[in-house]
Parts: structure tokens; C-alpha cells; sequence
């Protein structure tokens, strides 16, 4: 049996075995010990199961007998290898999730720094203040099927689907457009 460090596994020790039926099963030795825990469960079909430690790895050979009706029987071996547990860099998909996150942290901060700067320029003069106003624009199907626009006025102090203002010595227009085609059901939902 072969397992990965830090695992454990279970292997069936009735099947195969004569003298049935069986009454107890005990484990006489584990070597090395430092390699990991046996314990034996589910008389009278009995289980071994092995909790290999996180840090080992090589063979542990895993000493047992079966007690029947015939008395107690020679002792059997199991081998089971423990292998290390392998290197995450070296795994294509965790390399591959570890760069989008790395793309997606990079691209949240270019865009929020791109906010902060655009903010900031607005907020150099007063009149820079009181330009800045905001509106929504709704646009879908309308009852008579055909396409139908709602343009709310623009509210100072929200989100505008266009803005230009004059800031200091040069003119300054920036300009952000918000579209949402909300459609009836069965249509698609749509954002730009």
C-alpha cells in the first residue's frame, strides 16, 4: 500500500485470510514507530487503517495476527510506503491560480488608483465640487415591444453618466457612461 505523508489509509485484513470466523486481531509492532499509527477496527471483518506523520517518508512494515477459532495465527506483514507530499510550484493549476490572483490584485489597484487620481483632480477647486453630478440612464424593451430609453436627471454627489468640468489653469473632461439594459424574463440581461 502506498500513501502520501500526513494521509492515512485503510486495507481489509479478513479477506483471503483462513480460520474464520475471526474474534480478535491485534497489532504486534509498526517500524519504524516514528513513521506513522495502525490501529485495527470492525470485528469480525477486521480493518486496518494507517495515519502516516507529516514529516515521514520511506516503508513502514506493520506487524498483526487473527485470533479464530484454530488460536491465534502466525503474523502477517503489511508494507506500506509513505511518499513525500509533492511540491505545489511544481503543479501547472496552482501556478496558474496563483498568477490570475496575482493579475486580478494587479488590475484592482491600476483601477482604484486611476479613481483616487481622477477624484483628486476634481476635488482641486470648489467649482470642481459643485460640477460634479451624477444620472442613470435605463434603457429596454418597452410594453409596446419596442426599444424605450430612461434618463434620470442628474443628482449631485452620485454617479453621472457623463461629467466635464474646468479645473485650474487647463480644462478637464473625464467622462464615465453607465448603461443598464434591464430586459423582461427569457431575455438576456445585459451591462456596458
Amino acid at each position: 500500500m502506498t500513501i502520501v505523508a500526513g494521509m492515512s489509509a485503510s486495507l481489509p485484513l479478513t479477506p483471503g485470510a483462513t480460520g474464520e470466523p475471526f474474534s480478535a486481531a491485534a497489532i504486534m509492532s509498526s517500524a519504524p514507530a516514528e513513521g506513522g499509527t495502525a490501529t485495527l477496527s470492525g470485528a469480525p471483518n477486521y480493518l486496518l487503517t494507517f495515519a502516516s506523520s507529516p514529516v515521514f517518508s520511506g516503508t513502514v512494515i506493520v506487524t498483526y495476527t487473527l485470533t479464530g477459532p484454530g488460536g491465534v495465527s502466525d503474523p502477517a506483514t503489511v508494507t506500506i510506503t509513505v511518499t513525500t507530499r509533492p511540491d505545489p510550484s511544481d503543479d501547472p493549476e496552482v501556478a496558474g491560480l496563483l498568477n490570475a490572483q496575482a493579475q486580478a490584485v494587479q488590475q484592482f489597484a491600476a483601477g482604484q488608483t486611476d479613481n483616487i487620481n481622477h477624484r483628486m483632480g476634481a476635488l482641486r477647486s470648489e467649482a470642481c465640487r459643485k460640477a460634479f453630478a451624477n444620472g442613470l440612464e435605463l434603457s429596454g424593451q418597452g410594453a409596446d415591444g419596442n426599444a424605450a430609453s430612461v434618463q434620470t436627471d442628474p443628482i449631485v454627489g452620485a454617479t453621472r453618466q457623463s461629467w466635464a468640468s474646468a479645473c485650474g489653469p487647463a480644462a478637464t473632461s473625464i467622462s464615465a457612461i453607465v448603461r443598464l439594459t434591464i430586459a423582461r424574463s427569457g431575455t438576456p440581461f445585459r451591462s456596458t
